[in-house]
C-alpha cells in the first residue's frame, strides 16, 4: 500500500499530466504500455535522500515480478515491457 502511494506521489511530482494526455495513444494496449513506462520512468526519479521510498518501490516490483512469473500471458505485451526497463533503471540492482 505504501509503495502505491509513493509511486503516485512521484507521478504527481515528475509527470506533466497535460503533456502526458496529449501524447497518450488511443489504442488500449498501446496506452497500457505508455502508462506503464511512464510510471516506471517517474519511479526511477526517486531521490537518494529517501531510501525508504525506493525500498518500498523495489519491494512492490519484486512482489509483482513473483506473481508475473506464474501468469500465462507473461510473454505478451504489455506485461513483458516492464520486466526489461525496471531492473536496468538507475539505482536498481
Amino acid at each position: 500500500m505504501r509503495a502505491h502511494a509513493d509511486g503516485m506521489a512521484l507521478r504527481l511530482l515528475h509527470s506533466d499530466a497535460e503533456l502526458h494526455r496529449g501524447n497518450c495513444p488511443p489504442d488500449p494496449v498501446e496506452r497500457l504500455v505508455f502508462e506503464l513506462l511512464e510510471q516506471l520512468r517517474v519511479e526511477t526519479l526517486a531521490p537518494d535522500s529517501l531510501p525508504g521510498l525506493a525500498a518500498n518501490l523495489q519491494r512492490r516490483f519484486a512482489a509483482w515480478s513473483r506473481r508475473f512469473h506464474g501468469w500465462a500471458m507473461r510473454d505478451q505485451p504489455p506485461a513483458s515491457c516492464s520486466t526489461l526497463p525496471w531492473p536496468r533503471s538507475p539505482g536498481r540492482a
